[in-house]
């Protein structure tokens, strides 16, 4: 016969019981304000005032309606003791202290143990992930001499990795320096079950230009005048007003292939007028094609591009 639990034995296990359970009800009082938080005074009303071993669904919400039974002969479901699809049953406490043993006593403790973490576990999830400078696009040719990355996680996390790169599972902030190429820096945590990741890209562009001028020596200071938007394609849309002289210019890489304009529905209008080695507001250089529209004095016009 085995011995029986002692008194502090029983105070013992009753202690570790109580404290994993404070553990996993603080993480999870966040997801449960959450969930509180999208239903309504009546919604919450109807959950709990809807008794009779069941809970109504929510339907707007998703929630099924759910039937429950207690006791010690097991989760019984629909019609009580007539429901024969499934059910699990403990002995209770009493009863498997009858049996005096111990391995049998500290099998349901695990079981129920393993039962109450599924039931308030929380997936790990980065809830922040964040760098200093904020901007993630730069002009060709700019150098950032220090990226900060600042992250924040739901929970502890065992294991974490910044670019591949496995860091102290402490650590909440990491920098780079000299970077001046598209860079994307990945983020993974994991609890040793479930894994999250957040990614941020940092890209480097040059600028599509637009805008109204005269005619002239088309060079890069002629480009630099006109208005600058960073960008990886010639598609775009844009309103200028062209007065008397003047005329519409549009102005990108010549990698970007040859643009098709469209104003007010017809295509056309626009023609090369030069290609140019230019050098940005960086210090980048490459060719460039500089569009000029065919008239002057336009007005206020919506020019297309694709």
């Amino acid at each position: 016969m085995e011995v029986y639990y002692s008194k502090k034995e029983y105070k013992d296990m009753k202690k570790l019981l109580e404290k994993k359970i404070q553990m996993l009800e603080k993480q999870n009082k966040k997801l449960m304000d959450k969930f509180l938080d999208q239903l309504t005074l009546d919604e919450m009303t109807t959950l709990v005032a809807r008794g009779g071993y069941q809970t109504a669904g929510i339907e707007r919400l998703g929630i099924p309606q759910t039937w429950d039974n207690d006791g010690p002969s097991s989760i019984k479901g629909a019609h009580g003791i007539a429901y024969t699809d499934s059910g699990t049953a403990y002995p209770c406490a009493t009863t498997i202290a009858c049996t005096w043993n111990k391995e049998l006593a500290n099998k349901k403790l695990e079981d129920l143990d393993s039962i109450i973490e599924k039931m308030y576990y929380v997936a790990t999830a980065v809830s922040s992930f964040t760098c200093v400078p904020s901007r993630t696009t730069y002009e060709m040719g700019e150098k950032i001499d220090t990226l900060q990355f600042n992250w924040v996680y739901n929970k502890d996390i065992e294991r974490q990795m910044l670019n591949r790169v496995e860091l102290d599972k402490t650590i909440r902030s990491a920098t780079y320096n000299n970077i001046s190429t598209n860079q994307t820096y990945s983020l993974e945590a994991t609890d040793g079950k479930t894994t999250a990741t957040k990614s941020i890209s940092i890209s480097f562009a040059n600028g599509r230009y637009h805008g109204v001028a005269a005619e002239g020596e088309y060079d890069s200071t002629f480009v630099l005048k006109l208005t600058k938007n960073l960008a990886t394609s010639k598609n775009c849309s844009f309103t200028v007003t062209c007065g008397t002289d003047r005329y519409i210019f549009f102005a990108i890489p010549t990698r970007f292939g040859t643009p098709k304009f469209t104003v007010g529905g017809f295509e056309g209008g626009f023609s090369l007028v030069a290609t140019i080695d230019f050098t940005n507001s960086s210090n980048y250089t490459e060719p460039y094609n500089i569009y000029k529209s065919e008239n002057s004095n336009l007005g206020n016009t919506t020019v297309n591009v694709g």
